[in-house]
């Protein structure tokens, strides 16, 4: 049985910062209230701690971890990590028109930073919770990406693939197996609110770069975990996929 957490640290990117567009490593539009503002509104008794980065992936992170864990001595760490891992390198697909596709970070190397960032959290007497990761509208985002590079982004999309929101599908679905796999193997909770946004309306579930979480997102960010935690707190600590 796990015992009842005083204190969690929240360790993410431009999502747990409340992003809703983002250019470069500027941040454009905030959703109205983040899912950090609502859980801290859900749990008053609980001290919430956060350290997030626009485009920060799970190599970055685990560079970092042990010295926040050092610094905010939290009972739990949330990772809210990989949408960065996931995404493409932009800038050198357009420039390449298509032909250079390179992830930010593959997906073994992915699920090798999971395993050190669960290992580094439990060396630190810390338990470590893992998050499921969300799509993005590639025509909605290939349109923004095209307003912005004043490049049709969308067109070298069609010429290099055809299916490629199958392309998208297919890769998410290889870094989600990568959680579930680290989750299965080592025994850690994942936060599975990305599961629950699909049937959302695209004008609900992203921001104006459509990749952010919307507003109406972020509440159902808050529940999820905060509807984790409670389990936490009363049973066994760990949910693996079936």
């Amino acid at each position: 049985m796990s015992t009842i957490s005083r204190s969690l640290l929240i360790v993410g990117d431009s999502i747990t910062l409340g992003a809703t567009e983002v250019v470069g490593t500027e941040v454009l539009t905030h959703a109205s209230q983040s899912f950090v503002q609502i859980l801290r509104q859900n749990l008053p008794s609980l001290r919430i701690d956060l350290d997030a980065a626009v485009r920060r992936t799970t190599t970055e992170a685990a560079g970092v971890l042990p010295a926040l864990l050092q610094k905010f001595r939290p009972d739990r760490v949330l990772l809210m990590l990989g949408g960065n891992d996931v995404d493409l390198n932009w800038r050198r697909y357009i420039v390449s028109t298509g032909t250079k596709i390179v992830h930010n970070v593959e997906v073994a190397k992915f699920e090798e930073n999971l395993r050190r960032l669960v290992a580094e959290a439990r060396e630190s007497g810390v338990m470590p919770i893992l998050s499921d990761l969300p799509s993005l509208d590639l025509a909605g985002r290939t349109l923004w990406l095209s307003t912005k590079a004043g490049v049709d982004v969308a067109a070298i999309v069609r010429t290099v693939n055809a299916n490629g929101e199958t392309e998208v599908r297919e890769r998410l679905l290889a870094y989600n197996d990568a959680v579930n796999r680290v989750a299965s193997d080592l025994q850690v909770t994942v936060v599975r609110w990305a599961a629950q946004i699909p049937s959302l309306p695209h004008e609900q579930r992203f921001g104006p770069d459509s990749l952010h979480p919307g507003d109406r997102v972020h509440p159902i960010i808050a529940q999820t975990v905060t509807d984790t935690l409670r389990r936490l707190d009363v049973g066994p600590s760990v949910s693996v996929p079936a």
